[in-house]
């Protein structure tokens, strides 16, 4: 569903992207958002929680496992809503829909299924919005369903739900050569922002600046950005967070506030850029403990770039203007392994592309081929998020093994075995996409132990 139709940028300096390994510089954009109206924000008597403390605190290594560290954090800062919705608290499911539209993980939508269901049963428009989102996007265990969608978020728009109004008029664009439809569609989503404000207003704004050929009529769009922002909408304030960014004078305060509200509603990408404001100082005094704090909630939200520029900078104690002048984060290769192994495990990319790298060299230098195993699979999550340096050296080294195990280089057999065994993916024009095959593994693993690589005989058997 394109629920965003508003460029998301976000500005990073020369010295951030070398920070997080990239050589290119690229828009950042985020999931679909939607966010509540007035009456579905979070009152007094929601067990909702602003935004907390992560579970552990930046700067300092966490001693739990990246997955038990996200479970402590997701229970903490949703399992009172998730209670409060099972019994029909508006406030509490309101807070699950909207997380649903900002990047919530798999294991956050299973978790969140049953209170959603419940508190739809208690007739709360925004959970029957959430059930509605949930079949829409789907979940670990269903395929996205459109069609089952939209009757939950037709009800849950005509009961009051400015998220079901939203999505439901962002699952079904007009044709971009229908002018009238395009005309009914803004008056549709206008009215529903008039009446109920949050997501809607988002939406409505996106469609003007889809219309207007991607830049936006700030004459238009603001007061629709302004109502949703003040009405409960994340990504509106994010997204007037941006803009107000790129402003003289008063701008990075005015960001800061906004990027303030909208990471207390759970908005990954504003917790980071609020955090990268904290630890430079922009936009107000700098304050490098909590900005570190947020930074990592933002990791423990979704956002990838916070969890790689928390790689990086290790866990935030060196900025990257300090990294470009030559100062070392880490004091030992084994300590930025072990930090950018975690950032890895907590949803980085980079992080798992530059720990595929560390191991790599070492297998090459040492001549061990069979350390290449965990290698493949770190370069192929990295791909997976968006890692173009994983992608491109992934290619490079399946389709350099596969050829060299051809001329019958054994060590490189294996390494085209372990390809085999894992399955690769790889974007189209970056090399060969393989799927899993265990046969063909094991007749490679066969050929590298016939050619003296000990480690691959027990895997040929």
């Amino acid at each position: 569903m394109p629920f965003s139709l508003i460029p998301t940028r976000f500005r990073v300096s020369a010295a951030l992207l070398l920070a997080l390994g990239t050589t290119t510089v690229a828009c950042r954009s985020t999931t679909p958002s939607g966010a509540p109206s007035p009456a579905e924000t979070p009152t007094a008597t929601s067990s909702t929680r602003p935004a907390d403390a992560s579970s552990a605190k930046a700067g300092t290594s966490s001693p739990l496992t990246p997955e038990e560290e996200l479970r402590q954090f997701r229970q903490r800062r949703f399992g009172p809503a998730i209670e409060g919705c099972k019994s029909g608290n508006a406030g509490d499911c309101s807070r699950l829909a909207h997380r649903l539209l900002t990047g919530a993980s798999l294991t956050e939508r299973s978790t969140f299924e049953e209170a959603l269901r419940g508190g739809c049963e208690r007739r709360q428009p925004d959970a029957c919005a959430g059930l509605g989102a949930l079949l829409g996007l789907g979940t670990s265990a269903t395929q996205a369903n459109m069609e089952q969608a939209l009757p939950l978020l037709q009800t849950a728009c005509r009961e009051g739900s400015s998220i079901g109004c939203a999505m439901e008029l962002e699952a079904r664009p007009p044709r971009t050569d229908d002018q009238a439809a395009q005309t009914e569609y803004l008056q549709k989503a206008s009215a529903a922002c008039e009446r109920l404000g949050g997501s809607v207003c988002f939406t409505a704004a996106s469609f003007l600046a889809a219309t207007a050929g991607g830049a936006p009529d700030d004459a238009r769009t603001d007061p629709l950005l302004a109502k949703a922002c003040e009405t409960g909408s994340a990504e509106s304030c994010f997204q007037s967070g941006i803009r107000a960014s790129e402003k003289p004078g008063d701008g990075p305060a005015r960001a800061r506030a906004l990027y303030e509200k909208a990471c207390g509603l759970d908005h990954g990408p504003a917790c980071f850029n609020l955090g990268y404001q904290l630890l430079t100082g922009t936009g107000g005094p700098a304050d490098a403990t909590r900005g570190r704090e947020i930074a990592l909630q933002a990791c423990h939200l979704g956002d990838r770039t916070a969890c790689d520029y928390l790689g990086a900078t290790n866990e935030g104690r060196v900025l990257p203007e300090e990294l470009q002048s030559g100062r070392q984060p880490y004091s030992s290769d084994e300590e930025r392994k072990q930090v950018q192994r975690r950032f890895c495990e907590l949803g980085g990319a980079e992080s798992c592309t530059s720990v595929a790298f560390a191991l790599g060299d070492r297998a090459e230098k040492g001549g061990h081929p069979e350390e290449m195993e965990p290698v493949l699979g770190l370069l192929q999550k990295g791909c997976r998020r968006g890692s173009e340096r994983a992608c491109n050296v992934l290619g490079h080294v399946v389709k350099d093994a596969i050829r060299a195990c051809e001329q019958d280089n054994g060590g490189q057999c294996l390494v085209a075995a372990f390809a085999y065994q894992q399955g690769i993916e790889l974007p189209r024009g970056r090399g060969p996409t393989l799927p899993s095959d265990t046969a063909k593994a094991r007749e490679l693993f066969t050929k590298a132990c016939e050619r003296g690589i000990q480690p691959a005989c027990e895997r040929s058997r």
